[in-house]
């Protein structure tokens, strides 16, 4: 009889332990199934159409290298304002988190702007007059669809419910981490 009740108790703090592991196992799959629609957005889109915040910085690359070609016809290969284009553009190439990301979209802008400010005041060939202005446009044309991209929305409902009851409690040893924000 008391190898009945020790088997019974074996069995009990087996199925309770299995119970308290399962829950953060529950917690992280939810969560990171959450987590990753999020990041689709940002990846792929809304809609999953390929247009989301990561084609609006494809888009912003090539405009600054198109930007890079022409001025670079104009100015000297080594000018620091050009050298801080293309610097922030392999930076926005390489970044590896959506922190980075925004970081060196920043970058991108700040160099962007200064080369097209410089190439305002020199004398363009005819051919080239219109590129600055285009470059311009198609710039801030990607960066209006980024600030409009739900991403951010989604991932700061995504942050708010890791703070809500029991998430808030299990999250840390369900190993779930916050999104990191486009901003």
């Amino acid at each position: 009889m008391k190898k009945g009740r020790k088997n019974r108790a074996v069995a009990i703090a087996l199925t309770v332990l299995m119970v308290a592991g399962s829950i953060p196992l529950g917690v992280n799959r939810t969560e990171s199934r959450e987590a990753s629609a999020a990041l689709s957005v940002f990846y792929n889109g809304e809609n999953r159409d390929g247009y989301g915040v990561q084609y609006d910085l494809e888009q912003r690359m090539a405009t600054a290298a198109n930007l890079l070609t022409v001025a670079g016809r104009y100015m000297e290969a080594d000018d620091p304002a050009l050298t801080a284009l293309r610097t922030a553009r392999q930076e926005l190439m390489q970044a590896d988190s959506v922190a980075k990301k925004y970081d060196a979209n920043v970058q991108l802008s700040d160099a962007a702007a200064t080369v097209l400010s410089r190439l305002e005041n020199m004398e363009l060939s005819e051919s080239d007059k219109k590129y600055p202005a285009e470059f311009e446009t198609d710039l801030a044309a990607a960066q209006d669809r980024i600030a409009r991209s739900p991403y951010n929305r989604l991932a700061q409902e995504y942050n708010s419910g890791l703070s809500q009851f029991p998430v808030d409690l299990l999250r840390g040893i369900a190993g779930v981490e916050e999104l990191e924000l486009f901003l």
